[in-house]
């Protein structure tokens, strides 16, 4: 880019030369002379880039502890309403490959994952949401339905981003999850190239966005949340009732200041889609992506806090076993 600017600038000098009539001396004196603060300003253009570079240099430390206080006291909160809440430390999205979540649940528990649960919305065994995983072809979805829905995407460096689709490309979806800092017209492939996107899935349903409550208006038209229970009734325009959120548990990824948490009703504690983006909203989270029923969800048989009948109870619930797809995630232990 910046080479182009000098490029232009010499071409537009060389004219400039022509129209006054200067002599192929007074002109070549003019162009050494421009070229050579050219050069002075490249100098000054790659010593001021570098700075930016240490500026922006944010490697992820994956031994940095989050503060245990904010976490604490968040899923306390959490608790009071109702909910059980996990803050994540490593999290990884699922592709069973038309298996369901339950069948490869023991694989990811030896590999020292403490929690799968369902992923995103399914039919016939193949999600309605893109999913990119870091071992497997993408499965880019064709569901018109997914394109301006919620998305979870992991970076190389583990850092996890929550945000609106515009796209069930995976090319599109890489574009807009990862993290690429911009100062002015200047971009910094240093920083995105270190950090891509790894995994991905979307298809999920987005109900805070940026800390506000996305309206269900929004989600009818925008997300196009119009299921319903019984075929024979016209689609509900009220997008908070459709059928995916109707009173029963739910899996949930949300972000709250910068940290993300895995968060589902506690037993016995149904919760509508109207509850989630109330509660939650409430409590100041940034992010909300509900994604498919939350009693498909499975706990490791090694406690990770002790165990409790409440824990067993979310063993033995069969719903959801079949998804397609999921999340592995490893907790924080607090």
């Amino acid at each position: 880019m910046f080479e182009k600017k000098q490029q232009d600038m010499l071409d537009y000098i060389e004219k400039y030369a022509d129209a006054q009539h200067l002599s192929e001396h007074e002109k070549s004196e003019l162009l050494t002379r421009k070229k050579q603060e050219l050069v002075e300003e490249k100098r000054k253009y790659e010593e001021q880039r570098k700075m930016n570079l240490e500026l922006f240099d944010y490697k992820y430390d994956k031994g940095a502890k989050p503060d245990n206080s904010k976490a604490k006291s968040i899923i306390e909160k959490l608790k009071q309403k109702g909910y059980k809440a996990f803050l994540i430390d490593e999290l990884k999205i699922i592709n069973a490959l038309g298996k369901g979540i339950k069948d490869i649940s023991s694989s990811y528990f030896s590999k020292g994952y403490e929690i799968v649960t369902s992923g995103t919305f399914f039919f016939n065994c193949a999600p309605l949401g893109t999913v990119i995983t870091n071992n497997q072809k993408p499965l880019e979805t064709k569901e018109p339905k997914a394109i301006k829905r919620g998305g979870v995407a992991v970076l190389k460096s583990g850092v996890i981003n929550l945000k609106q689709c515009n796209s069930n490309s995976v090319e599109k979806i890489k574009e807009l999850f990862c993290d690429n800092p911009v100062i002015g017209d200047i971009t910094f492939p240093e920083i995105s190239e270190r950090d891509e996107v790894s995994e991905f899935l979307g298809g999920g349903g987005l109900l805070v966005d940026k800390g506000k409550k996305i309206s269900s208006q929004e989600l009818f038209i925008v997300q196009l949340f119009d299921q319903i229970k019984d075929p024979k009734k016209k689609a509900n325009k009220d997008g908070i009732e459709a059928d995916q959120f109707r009173k029963t548990y739910h899996i949930v990824i949300a972000e709250y200041d910068e940290l993300v948490y895995l968060i589902f009703p506690a037993y016995k504690h149904y919760k509508k889609g109207f509850n989630l983006q109330e509660d939650l909203c409430e409590l100041g989270f940034s992010y909300v992506i509900k994604f498919d029923g939350g009693k498909g969800l499975y706990i490791s048989p090694n406690p990770f806090p002790p165990k409790n009948n409440e824990d067993e109870e979310y063993k033995n619930v069969e719903y959801g076993k079949d998804n397609p797809s999921g999340f592995a995630i490893k907790v924080v232990k607090l």
